[in-house]
C-alpha cells in the first residue's frame, strides 16, 4: 500500500538470519500482499513493536533500535521450526501488548480463524515467557527451537468443536480495558478472566 516502504525500512534483508521467513507463497483467496501487517503496537517501556502479520498468522516483535526479530509466535512452520500443526493463529488481526492480572507482560490478539483450516474465531491472551520477569528478552526452546508458550493462557471463543463460538474471517478488534475487562469489536464485554470452555 502508500505506506508499504515503512515495512522495508524495519524488516530489510540484512536484519533476518537465513530461514526466518519461508511462507512466501500467496494465501488462498490470492492475495498478493505477502507482509499484511494490521495492526503495530509499541511497548514504549521496553522499546519493542509488536506487528500483527496477518498472511503469516504470526505476531513478531522486534526490537526498535536495531530492527530485529527477538520474539514470534503464532506459526513456527513461518521460519521453518515447525509444521502447520504447530499453528495457533489463523489470520489475526489486533495484536496488543498488555499485563495479565498479576503485571506479568501478555499480549492479546483477535484470532479470527479462516478456512478450511479453523471456522471459528477467539480472543487469546499469550503470556510473554521473558528469560526473567518484566525484562523484555525472550525464551526461545533449546529442542523444537520455536518460541513459546505452546498455547494460549486465556481464551474468550468456542475451543475446538466450535461450541457457543463465532466466526469472523476478515477483520476484529480486542482491547484490554484499565478495569481488566477485555472489549471485543463484536460488541462483547468480558470480566477478566471469564472464559468458555
Amino acid at each position: 500500500g502508500k505506506h508499504a516502504n515503512r515495512n522495508t525500512l524495519l524488516l530489510t534483508k540484512k536484519n533476518f538470519k537465513e530461514g526466518e521467513f519461508s511462507f512466501t507463497q500467496p494465501g488462498k483467496t490470492g492475495e498478493k500482499d505477502w507482509l499484511h501487517i494490521n495492526h503495530v503496537c509499541y511497548d514504549v517501556e521496553f522499546d519493542q513493536i509488536m506487528l500483527s502479520v496477518n498472511s503469516f498468522s504470526e505476531v513478531i516483535i522486534v526490537d526498535r533500535l536495531n530492527g530485529k526479530i527477538i520474539y514470534r509466535w503464532g506459526n513456527p512452520f513461518v521460519y521453518k521450526r515447525g509444521t502447520q500443526d504447530d499453528r495457533q493463529l489463523f489470520c489475526q488481526h489486533s495484536a496488543t501488548f498488555c499485563k495479565d492480572s498479576h503485571g506479568n507482560r501478555t499480549f492479546i490478539v483477535f484470532n479470527n480463524g479462516r478456512l478450511p483450516d479453523r471456522a471459528w474465531t477467539s480472543v487469546d491472551e499469550i503470556h510473554l515467557p521473558e528469560i526473567e520477569e518484566k525484562t523484555g528478552n525472550y525464551i526461545i526452546d533449546s529442542q523444537k527451537k520455536q518460541y513459546g508458550p505452546a498455547k494460549h493462557s486465556w481464551r474468550y471463543g468456542g475451543s475446538t468443536g466450535r461450541a457457543n463460538s463465532w466466526y469472523d474471517d476478515h477483520i476484529g478488534h480486542c482491547q484490554r480495558l484499565n478495569n481488566g475487562n477485555t472489549l471485543i469489536t463484536q460488541v462483547f464485554l468480558v470480566e477478566p478472566y471469564k472464559h468458555i470452555s
